[in-house]
């Protein structure tokens, strides 16, 4: 209903199965509008908004069975694991439905995939693929990073387009959702100390690797947003140089084994 409402409106959309909220609350520090599960509900937004405004929206599989019409003019899928297959029929079914958010874009649209994803390589669309997170020699459209310089080369023509100087935030998981929302915002033609200050003066959200104590030496991590296998494993990777103590339970949602 308020894609339907506000369609005029220059939509980025993120989705994928972890990493959402985290991407697109970057972006929060340099947009007016963002919807989904930490901004406001898409039906929430003012009547008002300009026509060619950005809104940023946070998309889950859900909303994607629903919405058969949504064309963003930038999305990312930032992964795709087993997840909510106590909802989904299958995997295969899940992934589908997260690929149908390209469905309606068209040349002059983007879509931001893993490097190193199958799927992002088999994936047939309209809109210009940029893979995330390596230095592809095929040639390909991608963001990488060379010294904490973040380039993107596309249409083989390779540029600095932001540094990561300083981010509070930890693991590899992380630089993934960093790289993708600079390079949301460089395509939206926001410059580079606008980037650069969108990275440097974001924490990370609650329950996502938070350290809430530190006694006696001692850290104490809530990361209970790690809702999947993959998660948990991402947090503990980004803490290898650490003794930890892991006390976790939870569902696997279908997911299983892990």
């Amino acid at each position: 209903l308020g894609y339907t409402i506000h369609s005029w409106s220059k939509w980025f959309a993120v989705t994928g199965s972890v990493g959402k909220t985290t991407t697109v609350s970057l972006l929060g520090k340099l947009y007016k509008y963002v919807v989904g599960n930490n901004g406001i509900p898409t039906c929430s937004l003012p009547n008002n908004i300009l026509y060619g405004e950005p809104i940023v929206a946070e998309v889950s599989s859900a909303q994607l069975m629903i919405n058969k019409a949504f064309k963003p003019h930038i999305c990312a899928i930032l992964n795709i694991i087993p997840n909510h297959l106590d909802f989904h029929a299958s995997l295969e079914e899940y992934t589908n439905v997260k690929l149908s958010i390209v469905q309606h874009q068209d040349e002059n649209d983007y879509v931001l995939l893993p490097y190193d994803s199958l799927w992002g390589q088999d994936l047939k669309c309209k809109s210009q693929k940029i893979f995330i997170g390596g230095k592809l020699e095929t040639g390909q459209n991608c963001v990488y990073i060379e010294k904490n310089n973040v380039y993107l080369r596309l249409n083989n023509t390779a540029k600095v387009i932001f540094t990561i100087n300083k981010t509070h935030l930890q693991g590899q998981h992380n630089v993934r959702n960093i790289l993708v929302a600079g390079t949301i915002a460089y395509l939206d033609y926001k410059s580079k100390l606008q980037i650069e200050t969108m990275i440097e003066t974001f924490y990370p959200l609650e329950h996502r690797l938070e350290i809430f104590r530190i006694h006696q030496g001692i850290r104490y991590i809530n990361d209970s947003k790690a809702t999947t296998g993959y998660s948990t494993i991402a947090a503990l990777e980004s803490l290898q140089d650490s003794s930890c103590i892991l006390i976790m339970g939870g569902k696997t949602k279908g997911a299983n084994p892990y």
